[in-house]
């Protein structure tokens, strides 16, 4: 278990920059589907978002990238948000780590942008994450979007989880990088727990952790089975969104969210 004091909200700065981990062959599997009904979840009601050209200036790295617009609310009392960038009806929604700031995804929302996706990056800094994330798919289905990929590292991974088993229409896959098995957001939300909602599932996931990532293998496996399949495990370490430096495994996930299964 992981609880929000392991993992303090970092102050990390907005940066392009990808993973740095050394390039090796990962070690692939097979996701087995499971005979067991999904045990559904009672969703939560998304927040209301607005769309702004305002950025915070934090957050202003997103910028950079086409059509980049804000997307701003309410949760806990507390303002939060997401930044939207690229267009089609294609969305990628990416949660950032506990330990890194939302600019830290930067690198992959270039590769999405450019591939042609829709791409939303909340910011996880307090509030309800679930309901940010289905605040941010509902405002671009609200806009024409018609294929949902909900993903994250670690924390972020969690929260993606939780909020596809939520999320109705169900989300198209599902991607988790090293996720604990649950995370403590700070504030009134209770804690995110990954495992019942896995098993809530009716997605693809597709769920992958570094081999000497140690603390997160067995809860990729647990979190893994509880959605009827078997989590990708890279060789080496790094956490979380690192293992998209090992060779093969970026162009996996991309496939994935091109056509998950």
């Amino acid at each position: 278990m992981l609880a929000a004091a392991a993992l303090a909200l970092g102050l990390a700065a907005c940066s392009d920059a990808g993973p740095e981990e050394p390039s090796t062959q990962p070690t692939l599997t097979t996701a087995t589907p499971t005979d067991e009904p999904s045990q559904a979840i009672e969703p939560r009601d998304p927040l209301s978002l607005t769309a702004t050209d305002a950025f915070e200036e934090r957050y202003r790295c997103f910028t950079e990238l086409a059509d980049a617009r804000w997307l701003a609310g309410q949760s806990e009392g507390l303002d939060v948000g997401a930044a939207l960038v690229g267009s089609g009806d294609r969305l990628v929604v990416v949660s950032h780590q506990a330990d890194k700031d939302a600019c830290s995804v930067m690198f992959l929302a270039r590769r999405l942008v450019d591939d042609g996706y829709l791409v939303a990056v909340p910011v996880h800094r307090g509030g309800d994450p679930v309901a940010l994330i289905l605040g941010v798919v509902a405002h671009a289905r609200a806009d024409g979007v018609e294929h949902v990929v909900l993903g994250g590292g670690s924390m972020g991974g969690v929260f993606a989880i939780a909020a596809a088993a939520e999320l109705q229409p169900a989300p198209d896959g599902v991607f988790a990088l090293a996720p604990p098995d649950d995370f403590d957001p700070p504030g009134p939300p209770p804690r995110v727990e990954a495992v019942p909602a896995a098993a809530a599932l009716t997605s693809p996931l597709l769920l992958m952790v570094a081999e000497h990532d140690t603390a997160l293998v067995q809860p990729a496996h647990d979190i893994a089975a509880a959605a009827g399949t078997e989590p990708v495990v890279t060789p080496g370490g790094g956490h979380a969104f690192d293992v998209l430096a090992v060779d093969g495994v970026l162009p996996q996930l991309l496939d994935f969210i091109a056509e998950p299964r």
